[in-house]
């Protein structure tokens, strides 16, 4: 919930859908029991689910076609042999699919640009438009320095946590910058 909270707080400019088997609406939004129930294409499902549910979901998105997702949901390989395993599951489904994916164990994903507006994380405070890119593998790296940047007014473009890097790392978002006219 705190991510969705973000998505809505920081003005997310993109057709926002909840995703929820359980609940019928969350944070006053509808629900939809699955993301096949959706309208319309969805371009990032944010999966924000007990890890032995994590692969379902990516399934589901696959079918969708999704092409990219955020894993924010813990419990793969820094957890040990059996997340390590999930964490293999979780890779092979993504390539399978042609779902590109940030995390899992990630701390979110951060898009200043005025068009777009996405806090996709779990930060309560994201720093100002800027033309600063960062990258953190760590949540608590990450969560210093949005906050160092956001106490110094510095303004960043993007942010992205990678976390256990099943797919997207530090390179693809160095490769990502190279070409963003904003960063």
């Amino acid at each position: 919930s705190t991510v969705l909270a973000n998505l809505v707080a920081g003005g997310f400019v993109g057709e926002l859908s909840v995703v929820n088997r359980h609940v019928r609406t969350l944070q006053g939004r509808r629900s939809y029991p699955n993301i096949a129930e959706v309208p319309g294409p969805v371009d990032l499902a944010i999966i924000c689910v007990p890890a032995d549910g994590v692969l379902e979901v990516v399934h589901q998105c696959a079918e969708a076609q999704v092409r990219a997702v955020l894993v924010v949901s813990g419990g793969f390989a820094e957890s040990g042999p059996e997340g390590e395993q999930r964490q293999d599951e979780l890779r092979r489904e993504a390539r399978r699919a042609g779902i590109r994916v940030i995390g899992p164990n990630s701390f979110g994903i951060i898009n200043t640009d005025p068009s777009i507006r996405l806090n996709a994380t779990l930060a309560p405070h994201v720093p100002p438009a800027g033309r600063l890119g960062l990258f953190a593998q760590s949540g608590a790296l990450g969560i210093a320095v949005l906050a160092s940047a956001a106490r110094r007014n510095l303004g960043v473009s993007t942010f992205a946590s990678a976390g256990n890097r099943v797919d997207v790392s530090g390179n693809d978002l160095m490769q990502y910058w190279i070409d963003d006219d904003e960063t």
